[in-house]
Protein backbone atom coordinates (compact mmCIF):
# COMPACT_ATOMS: atom_id res chain seq x y z
CA UNK A 1 0.00 0.00 0.00
CA UNK A 2 2.21 3.12 -1.13
CA UNK A 3 1.30 6.23 -2.85
CA UNK A 4 -1.76 6.31 -0.97
CA UNK A 5 -2.78 10.48 0.09
CA UNK A 6 -5.51 12.52 2.99
CA UNK A 7 -8.04 14.03 0.85
CA UNK A 8 -9.00 17.50 3.07
CA UNK A 9 -5.83 17.29 5.20
CA UNK A 10 -1.74 17.49 4.81
CA UNK A 11 -1.05 15.34 7.35
CA UNK A 12 1.81 13.15 6.12
CA UNK A 13 0.70 9.53 5.44
CA UNK A 14 3.02 6.71 7.77
CA UNK A 15 3.25 3.16 6.53
CA UNK A 16 3.65 0.83 9.27
CA UNK A 17 3.65 -2.36 6.94
CA UNK A 18 2.59 -3.74 4.12
CA UNK A 19 -0.64 -3.33 4.53
CA UNK A 20 -1.24 -0.81 7.33
CA UNK A 21 -1.28 3.43 7.32
CA UNK A 22 -1.21 5.66 9.87
CA UNK A 23 -1.70 9.26 9.98
CA UNK A 24 -1.78 11.91 12.72
CA UNK A 25 -4.71 14.87 11.60
CA UNK A 26 -5.07 16.23 15.27
CA UNK A 27 -5.63 19.67 13.89
CA UNK A 28 -4.75 19.17 10.67
CA UNK A 29 -7.55 19.73 8.23
CA UNK A 30 -7.97 21.75 5.29
CA UNK A 31 -11.70 23.06 5.72
CA UNK A 32 -13.08 21.88 9.36
CA UNK A 33 -16.61 20.42 9.01
CA UNK A 34 -15.84 18.36 6.59
CA UNK A 35 -14.73 14.34 6.56
CA UNK A 36 -11.23 12.99 5.84
CA UNK A 37 -11.07 10.48 2.90
CA UNK A 38 -8.34 8.28 2.51
CA UNK A 39 -7.58 8.82 -1.58
CA UNK A 40 -6.05 4.98 -3.30
CA UNK A 41 -2.98 5.24 -5.11
CA UNK A 42 -2.79 4.45 -8.84
CA UNK A 43 -2.79 0.13 -8.25
CA UNK A 44 -6.93 0.77 -7.24
CA UNK A 45 -7.37 2.98 -10.42
CA UNK A 46 -8.10 2.91 -14.30
CA UNK A 47 -9.90 0.03 -16.31
CA UNK A 48 -11.64 -1.84 -13.28
CA UNK A 49 -14.79 -2.95 -15.34
CA UNK A 50 -13.42 -6.74 -13.94
CA UNK A 51 -14.45 -5.16 -10.97
CA UNK A 52 -18.17 -5.58 -11.24
CA UNK A 53 -20.01 -7.64 -8.72
CA UNK A 54 -16.59 -7.63 -6.90
CA UNK A 55 -16.23 -6.60 -3.63
CA UNK A 56 -14.07 -3.96 -2.05
CA UNK A 57 -13.19 -5.04 1.65
CA UNK A 58 -10.67 -3.14 4.70
CA UNK A 59 -10.55 -2.10 8.02
CA UNK A 60 -10.60 1.44 9.43
CA UNK A 61 -10.94 3.01 12.22
CA UNK A 62 -10.05 6.65 13.69
CA UNK A 63 -9.08 8.12 17.13
CA UNK A 64 -10.22 11.68 19.40
CA UNK A 65 -8.18 14.18 21.32
CA UNK A 66 -7.47 12.57 24.51
CA UNK A 67 -10.61 14.37 26.62
CA UNK A 68 -12.31 15.24 23.97
CA UNK A 69 -15.52 13.18 25.74
CA UNK A 70 -17.95 12.45 23.33
CA UNK A 71 -17.64 13.24 19.81
CA UNK A 72 -20.71 14.13 17.62
CA UNK A 73 -20.49 11.48 15.35
CA UNK A 74 -21.07 12.86 11.23
CA UNK A 75 -22.93 11.02 8.18
CA UNK A 76 -20.90 11.13 4.58
CA UNK A 77 -20.24 8.94 2.40
CA UNK A 78 -18.32 5.75 3.52
CA UNK A 79 -16.91 5.23 -0.18
CA UNK A 80 -16.90 7.72 -3.52
CA UNK A 81 -16.16 6.69 -6.96
CA UNK A 82 -15.13 9.24 -9.49
CA UNK A 83 -14.93 8.52 -13.10
CA UNK A 84 -12.98 10.36 -15.45
CA UNK A 85 -16.30 11.11 -17.43
CA UNK A 86 -16.39 13.28 -14.31
CA UNK A 87 -19.50 11.06 -12.76
CA UNK A 88 -19.54 10.82 -9.04
CA UNK A 89 -20.97 7.80 -7.41
CA UNK A 90 -21.46 7.55 -3.49
CA UNK A 91 -21.66 4.02 -1.81
CA UNK A 92 -25.45 4.14 0.05
CA UNK A 93 -24.73 2.09 2.84
CA UNK A 94 -22.63 4.02 5.68
CA UNK A 95 -21.34 3.29 9.18
CA UNK A 96 -21.99 4.85 12.32
CA UNK A 97 -18.83 4.29 13.88
CA UNK A 98 -17.53 5.48 17.07
CA UNK A 99 -13.89 6.26 18.18
CA UNK A 100 -10.97 3.87 19.08
CA UNK A 101 -13.55 1.47 17.20
CA UNK A 102 -12.04 -0.96 14.58
CA UNK A 103 -14.74 -1.78 11.82
CA UNK A 104 -14.32 -4.40 8.53
CA UNK A 105 -15.79 -2.72 5.82
CA UNK A 106 -17.26 -4.49 2.71
CA UNK A 107 -18.72 -2.98 -0.62
CA UNK A 108 -20.06 -4.74 -3.87
CA UNK A 109 -19.59 -3.15 -6.96
CA UNK A 110 -23.06 -3.67 -7.95
CA UNK A 111 -25.32 -0.40 -9.33
CA UNK A 112 -28.12 -0.45 -6.68
CA UNK A 113 -26.11 -0.02 -4.19
CA UNK A 114 -24.49 3.10 -5.51
CA UNK A 115 -26.40 6.45 -5.94
CA UNK A 116 -24.90 10.03 -8.38
CA UNK A 117 -24.42 13.08 -6.27
CA UNK A 118 -27.69 14.38 -6.54
CA UNK A 119 -29.01 11.37 -4.39
CA UNK A 120 -30.73 9.35 -7.35
CA UNK A 121 -29.74 5.90 -8.41
CA UNK A 122 -27.53 4.63 -10.60
CA UNK A 123 -28.43 2.46 -13.76
CA UNK A 124 -26.27 0.03 -14.90
CA UNK A 125 -24.24 1.77 -18.06
CA UNK A 126 -23.62 4.81 -15.54
CA UNK A 127 -21.87 2.73 -12.94
CA UNK A 128 -19.75 0.89 -15.82
CA UNK A 129 -18.81 4.02 -17.33
CA UNK A 130 -16.79 5.17 -14.32
CA UNK A 131 -15.63 1.26 -13.52
CA UNK A 132 -14.19 2.00 -17.60
CA UNK A 133 -11.61 4.55 -16.37
CA UNK A 134 -11.88 5.11 -12.28
CA UNK A 135 -10.00 8.31 -11.59
CA UNK A 136 -10.15 8.44 -7.89
CA UNK A 137 -11.62 5.96 -4.90
CA UNK A 138 -12.02 7.94 -1.76
CA UNK A 139 -12.48 5.78 1.53
CA UNK A 140 -13.54 7.81 4.54
CA UNK A 141 -11.28 7.97 7.04
CA UNK A 142 -13.33 10.11 9.91
CA UNK A 143 -16.46 9.68 11.10
CA UNK A 144 -16.52 12.21 13.96
CA UNK A 145 -16.28 16.26 14.10
CA UNK A 146 -12.99 16.04 15.73
CA UNK A 147 -10.75 13.45 15.12
CA UNK A 148 -6.53 12.79 16.08
CA UNK A 149 -5.42 10.20 14.44
CA UNK A 150 -6.64 7.80 11.53
CA UNK A 151 -5.63 4.60 10.39
CA UNK A 152 -6.65 1.94 6.88
CA UNK A 153 -5.50 -1.69 6.46
CA UNK A 154 -5.71 -4.45 4.23
CA UNK A 155 -7.35 -2.58 1.15
CA UNK A 156 -8.41 -5.57 -1.04
CA UNK A 157 -10.28 -4.84 -4.90
CA UNK A 158 -11.10 -7.85 -6.32
CA UNK A 159 -10.89 -8.32 -9.70
CA UNK A 160 -12.19 -11.33 -12.68
CA UNK A 161 -9.59 -13.17 -14.28
CA UNK A 162 -9.79 -15.51 -17.43
CA UNK A 163 -9.23 -19.01 -16.03
CA UNK A 164 -9.34 -20.91 -12.73
CA UNK A 165 -7.54 -19.92 -9.69
CA UNK A 166 -7.33 -22.30 -6.26
CA UNK A 167 -9.53 -20.76 -3.59
CA UNK A 168 -11.00 -17.89 -5.87
CA UNK A 169 -14.79 -17.19 -6.24
CA UNK A 170 -16.39 -17.91 -9.34
CA UNK A 171 -17.39 -14.20 -10.92
CA UNK A 172 -20.84 -14.48 -12.31
CA UNK A 173 -21.65 -10.88 -12.82
CA UNK A 174 -18.91 -10.14 -14.90
CA UNK A 175 -20.24 -10.06 -18.31
CA UNK A 176 -18.47 -11.71 -21.54
CA UNK A 177 -19.59 -10.28 -24.41
CA UNK A 178 -19.90 -11.32 -28.63
CA UNK A 179 -18.67 -8.04 -30.07
CA UNK A 180 -18.91 -6.35 -32.94
CA UNK A 181 -15.83 -5.65 -35.33
CA UNK A 182 -15.64 -2.10 -33.87
CA UNK A 183 -14.83 -3.10 -30.15
CA UNK A 184 -13.35 -5.82 -28.11
CA UNK A 185 -12.83 -6.93 -24.44
CA UNK A 186 -15.00 -8.19 -22.26
CA UNK A 187 -17.72 -6.13 -22.37
CA UNK A 188 -17.15 -4.20 -25.83
CA UNK A 189 -15.39 -1.56 -24.11
CA UNK A 190 -12.19 -1.32 -26.31
CA UNK A 191 -12.68 -0.06 -29.57
CA UNK A 192 -11.39 -3.12 -32.02
CA UNK A 193 -8.41 -2.80 -34.26
CA UNK A 194 -8.63 -0.45 -36.95
CA UNK A 195 -11.19 1.94 -35.07
CA UNK A 196 -10.56 4.35 -32.14
CA UNK A 197 -12.74 6.18 -29.56
CA UNK A 198 -15.42 9.25 -30.96
CA UNK A 199 -15.20 12.19 -29.40
CA UNK A 200 -18.35 11.62 -27.54
CA UNK A 201 -16.58 8.60 -25.98
CA UNK A 202 -19.17 5.86 -26.40
CA UNK A 203 -18.79 4.91 -29.76
CA UNK A 204 -15.95 3.73 -32.11
CA UNK A 205 -15.35 5.18 -35.07
CA UNK A 206 -13.25 3.80 -38.28
CA UNK A 207 -9.14 5.04 -38.28
CA UNK A 208 -8.78 8.11 -40.11
CA UNK A 209 -5.39 7.55 -42.00
CA UNK A 210 -6.37 8.82 -45.13
CA UNK A 211 -5.59 4.93 -46.46
CA UNK A 212 -2.30 4.78 -45.77
CA UNK A 213 -2.45 2.44 -42.61
CA UNK A 214 -5.06 -0.26 -41.28
CA UNK A 215 -4.94 0.49 -37.35
CA UNK A 216 -4.60 3.56 -34.89
CA UNK A 217 -4.85 3.83 -31.40
CA UNK A 218 -7.75 3.24 -29.97
CA UNK A 219 -8.02 6.03 -27.82
CA UNK A 220 -6.30 8.87 -29.33
CA UNK A 221 -6.85 7.89 -33.11
CA UNK A 222 -2.95 8.19 -33.68
CA UNK A 223 -2.36 5.84 -36.67
CA UNK A 224 0.33 3.42 -36.57
CA UNK A 225 2.68 2.31 -39.47
CA UNK A 226 2.30 5.02 -42.15
CA UNK A 227 2.59 3.12 -45.62
CA UNK A 228 3.07 5.00 -48.86
CA UNK A 229 5.79 7.15 -48.18
CA UNK A 230 3.27 9.22 -45.71
CA UNK A 231 3.94 9.99 -41.90
CA UNK A 232 2.14 12.46 -39.38
CA UNK A 233 -0.50 11.42 -36.74
CA UNK A 234 -2.97 11.02 -39.48
CA UNK A 235 -0.31 9.85 -42.36
CA UNK A 236 -1.55 13.24 -43.65
CA UNK A 237 2.07 14.51 -44.67
CA UNK A 238 4.49 12.99 -47.27
CA UNK A 239 7.98 12.43 -46.13
CA UNK A 240 10.94 14.16 -46.31
CA UNK A 241 12.09 13.71 -50.69
CA UNK A 242 8.55 13.19 -51.40
CA UNK A 243 5.47 15.41 -52.25
CA UNK A 244 1.75 15.56 -53.48
CA UNK A 245 -1.17 15.59 -51.30
CA UNK A 246 -1.71 12.91 -49.07
CA UNK A 247 -4.72 13.10 -47.68
CA UNK A 248 -6.23 12.39 -51.63
CA UNK A 249 -6.78 9.02 -50.13
CA UNK A 250 -4.48 6.82 -52.67
CA UNK A 251 -1.50 4.96 -52.54
CA UNK A 252 0.18 7.33 -55.08
CA UNK A 253 -0.59 10.66 -52.95
CA UNK A 254 3.10 10.83 -52.41
CA UNK A 255 6.01 10.83 -55.45
CA UNK A 256 8.93 10.77 -54.82
CA UNK A 257 10.93 14.49 -55.67
CA UNK A 258 12.62 14.36 -59.17
CA UNK A 259 15.62 16.30 -57.73
CA UNK A 260 16.95 15.43 -60.42
CA UNK A 261 15.47 12.24 -61.66
CA UNK A 262 12.94 10.26 -60.19
CA UNK A 263 14.41 7.10 -58.72
CA UNK A 264 15.78 7.02 -55.16
CA UNK A 265 19.22 6.52 -56.41
CA UNK A 266 19.25 9.66 -57.62
CA UNK A 267 16.86 12.02 -55.92
CA UNK A 268 18.74 14.71 -54.17
CA UNK A 269 15.95 16.70 -52.04
CA UNK A 270 14.54 17.16 -48.42
CA UNK A 271 11.25 18.66 -49.59
CA UNK A 272 10.10 19.55 -53.05
CA UNK A 273 7.14 21.09 -54.36
CA UNK A 274 5.03 22.31 -57.22
CA UNK A 275 4.43 26.17 -57.90
CA UNK A 276 1.27 27.94 -59.90
CA UNK A 277 3.07 27.47 -62.92
CA UNK A 278 3.21 23.41 -62.17
CA UNK A 279 7.19 23.76 -62.28
CA UNK A 280 9.10 21.77 -59.34
CA UNK A 281 11.38 23.70 -56.62
CA UNK A 282 13.78 21.20 -54.72
CA UNK A 283 15.10 22.19 -51.57
CA UNK A 284 18.30 20.21 -51.48
CA UNK A 285 20.08 18.20 -49.22
CA UNK A 286 23.17 19.40 -47.90
CA UNK A 287 26.41 18.85 -50.33
CA UNK A 288 23.97 19.66 -53.47
CA UNK A 289 22.57 22.90 -55.39
CA UNK A 290 20.93 23.52 -58.20
CA UNK A 291 17.60 25.11 -59.54
CA UNK A 292 14.64 23.04 -61.54
CA UNK A 293 13.92 25.46 -64.28
CA UNK A 294 11.27 24.66 -66.89
CA UNK A 295 8.19 26.25 -67.63
CA UNK A 296 8.45 28.94 -65.39
CA UNK A 297 10.79 31.16 -67.53
CA UNK A 298 9.47 30.57 -70.24
CA UNK A 299 6.32 32.25 -68.95
CA UNK A 300 7.77 34.80 -66.90
CA UNK A 301 9.81 35.99 -70.62
CA UNK A 302 6.74 36.02 -72.50
CA UNK A 303 5.07 38.01 -69.82
CA UNK A 304 8.15 40.49 -69.88
CA UNK A 305 7.90 40.55 -73.74
CA UNK A 306 4.16 41.52 -72.95
CA UNK A 307 4.70 44.08 -70.79
CA UNK A 308 7.79 45.73 -72.66
CA UNK A 309 5.74 45.82 -75.95
CA UNK A 310 2.44 47.30 -74.27
CA UNK A 311 5.17 50.33 -72.86
CA UNK A 312 6.22 53.11 -74.43
CA UNK A 313 9.43 53.73 -75.42
CA UNK A 314 12.74 52.03 -75.99
CA UNK A 315 14.25 52.41 -72.83
CA UNK A 316 11.60 50.42 -70.95
CA UNK A 317 13.01 47.50 -73.10
CA UNK A 318 16.36 48.65 -72.69
CA UNK A 319 15.71 47.62 -69.14
CA UNK A 320 14.21 44.31 -69.47
CA UNK A 321 15.88 42.99 -72.49
CA UNK A 322 18.70 41.98 -69.81
CA UNK A 323 16.02 39.94 -67.71
CA UNK A 324 15.11 38.24 -70.32
CA UNK A 325 18.83 37.63 -71.31
CA UNK A 326 19.18 36.19 -68.05
CA UNK A 327 16.50 33.79 -68.01
CA UNK A 328 17.40 32.29 -71.33
CA UNK A 329 21.02 31.49 -70.07
CA UNK A 330 19.39 29.95 -66.81
CA UNK A 331 17.23 27.81 -68.63
CA UNK A 332 19.72 26.30 -70.99
CA UNK A 333 22.08 26.24 -68.21
CA UNK A 334 19.57 23.71 -66.60
CA UNK A 335 18.35 21.96 -69.70
CA UNK A 336 21.71 20.88 -70.03
CA UNK A 337 22.92 20.28 -66.58
CA UNK A 338 20.13 17.49 -66.31
CA UNK A 339 20.83 16.26 -69.71
CA UNK A 340 24.54 15.51 -68.60
CA UNK A 341 23.16 14.01 -65.42
CA UNK A 342 21.00 11.95 -67.44
CA UNK A 343 23.53 10.86 -69.56
CA UNK A 344 26.32 10.10 -66.50
CA UNK A 345 23.54 7.79 -64.72
CA UNK A 346 22.83 6.19 -67.78
CA UNK A 347 26.38 4.93 -68.15
CA UNK A 348 27.06 4.65 -64.51
CA UNK A 349 24.28 1.98 -64.49
CA UNK A 350 25.26 0.05 -67.36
Amino acid sequence: MDNWELENSPAIVVKIDDTNLYASVSSQRDEKGKPIYWLASKEYLGQKMSSYGGKLTYTIRYEVPQGEGSPVLTTKPDVVLEGENGKVLNYKRQLQLSPGQTSAVEVQFLEYLWEDASGSNVSRDDFMSVLHDLKSLKLRASYSTVVAEVTIDDVIMGVAVDGPIVGAARANSVEVCDCPESATGASCELCGKGYTRAVDNTTCIPCNCFGHSDDCDGETGNCFSCQDNTTGLNCEVCEAGFFGDATAGSSQDCGICECPLGITSNSFATDCALDTFNNLWCTCQEGYSGRIVSGVLMVSMVMLLNLATTVRGVFVVEILMPVLMEAATLRRESALNVSMLRQETSVTTV
